[in-house]
């Protein structure tokens, strides 16, 4: 992470911003027309309104275009969209899936068969179990 660029966190229950819709921002406080931002990042305009409107993710070949056209480097905007889509992926996750094992009633499920295994392992061929 560069000087520049701070990490995207936002409260778990608050959906977050689009990166796009930052970006479109960015331009309007910067007083620069879309055409204009798209031709200079070396994109079309519909490729640049599909991002500012939500409609297509930032991939990391337009958070590179992006990062240096808006001067603060690919990575945030990389996490912005991570952030973006892991918040939507977790909240249909759980609208699906009603029971999802904890990790240590997981773990401790696994351990118990893995010990019926060791015990099974270190009998005697003859059946009995070794000292």
């Amino acid at each position: 992470m560069s000087a520049r660029e701070y990490p995207a966190v936002h409260p778990p229950k608050m959906k977050p911003v689009h990166p796009g819709r930052i970006v479109g921002r960015a331009l309007e406080h910067q007083g620069v027309a879309v055409q204009t931002a798209a031709s200079a990042m070396g994109v079309s305009r519909q490729s640049l309104y599909r991002v500012l409107n939500g409609a297509a993710g930032v991939s990391p070949d337009m958070a590179i275009r992006l990062g240096e056209f808006l001067g603060n480097g690919p990575g945030l905007w990389l996490r912005m969209q991570a952030s973006y889509d892991l918040w939507h992926a977790q909240n249909a996750f759980r609208a699906s899936v009603k029971v999802v094992p904890i990790a240590s009633v997981a773990k401790a499920a696994l351990l118990a068969g893995k010990r019926g295994a060791d015990k099974r392992a270190r009998r005697s061929p003859g059946g009995k179990a070794q000292a």
